[in-house]
């Protein structure tokens, strides 16, 4: 009977799971991004929109491929309108496209040969689905929406906790009515509990995680602090990807690291050797840049000037200035 099966399978085996992000986000409707408090979540979650509404590989990393023209709607309840403001300036910046729409409650990316994305605020009258959820619905498939962002989920449900398990499960069954009716693809950003900043596990330290493991398609994950970002998937298809990142919370711009840099020679996540290898990359570029400065005055430049300062204001400044020495006899 298993040889049966397996020559069944060797036959017929099954398809690779599709992707609208390689690695990271299948093509199945039921996506949750999730995080301690200001682990970056939305920030994440906005790169993940921005990816499926333009084409350009996830956080720069042409691994993580992208498909093109996705219609994006970004329904923000949380976050200060500045912060969009000043994400999607950055962004457009970065991409090239600087013709997007403000009028204080909505921004757009014009629609174009890629698809769309919008975002629109609702911080100040916040949406709850009982409701808010028709008019939702209606919006969703009058502009066919292929994704739809909820950021973050919990507030369409106020006073609800999350981890009243029966609760919980009334809250799925909605929103898989809500996909069938509308034809759209939801990514939930969802609160994780504090622990998990602290090195805990996002996957299993979600508010509610016995339920949404069970429902959820699709799992990105992120911890961290500083700036520095891990990023963890799961789920029924892919998942089991570790990407280990910088985060500048300046300019919103993230940067994927090489594991070797992120990991120990036990291959354990070592935040310490990450920003000290990170710290030596930045010192290496800024010494031709500034060639008429002397050790000292460098590392008093880069605890001041530089973008990350904190990289550098983490050590004493006679400690950074011995490294920036011993870093321009290596490449002298």
């Amino acid at each position: 009977m298993k040889v049966d099966r397996f020559f069944e399978w060797f036959e017929h085996p099954p398809e690779e799971p599709e992707f609208e992000i390689a690695s990271v986000l299948p093509r199945l409707p039921r996506i949750i991004v999730s995080g301690a408090p200001k682990a970056g979540k939305s920030q994440l979650t906005w790169e993940i929109a921005w990816s499926l509404f333009s084409g350009d590989s996830l956080l720069g990393d042409k691994k993580f491929w992208s498909e093109s023209g996705r219609k994006v709607l970004v329904l923000n309840q949380e976050n200060h309108p500045r912060d969009i403001y000043n994400y999607l300036q950055a962004r457009a910046e970065r991409s090239g496209l600087m013709n997007w729409t403000d009028d204080g409650a909505t921004w757009a990316v014009p629609k174009t040969e890629f698809g769309s994305l919008e975002f629109v605020n609702t911080s100040e009258r916040r949406l709850t689905w009982m409701e808010d959820r028709g008019d939702l619905a209606d919006y969703v498939v009058d502009r066919k929406i292929d994704w739809l962002v909820l950021d973050p989920a919990y507030v369409l449900w106020p006073g609800l906790q999350f981890n009243e398990g029966d609760k919980v499960g009334g809250i799925t069954h909605a929103l898989d009515e809500f996909i069938v009716e509308t034809g759209t693809k939801l990514i939930l950003v969802h609160h994780a509990t504090k622990n998990v900043s602290k090195g805990g596990d996002v996957w299993r330290g979600m508010l509610g995680s016995t339920i949404w493991q069970a429902w959820v398609d699709g799992f990105v994950g992120v911890s961290g602090e500083g700036g520095f970002r891990t990023i963890k998937t799961e789920g029924r298809v892919g998942g089991g990807e570790t990407i280990y990142t910088s985060f500048d919370k300046r300019t919103l711009a993230w940067e994927v690291l090489p594991q070797e840099l992120a990991t120990n020679s036990s291959g354990n996540f070592d935040p310490r050797k990450m920003k000290a290898e990170i710290r030596a990359r930045e010192i290496r570029a800024w010494i031709p840049i500034h060639p008429d400065l002397d050790d000292s005055a460098l590392a008093e430049k880069l605890q001041t000037e530089h973008p990350d300062n904190e990289l550098f204001t983490s050590i004493k400044k006679d400690t950074l200035r011995k490294q920036v020495a011993r870093l321009r006899k290596e490449m002298s």
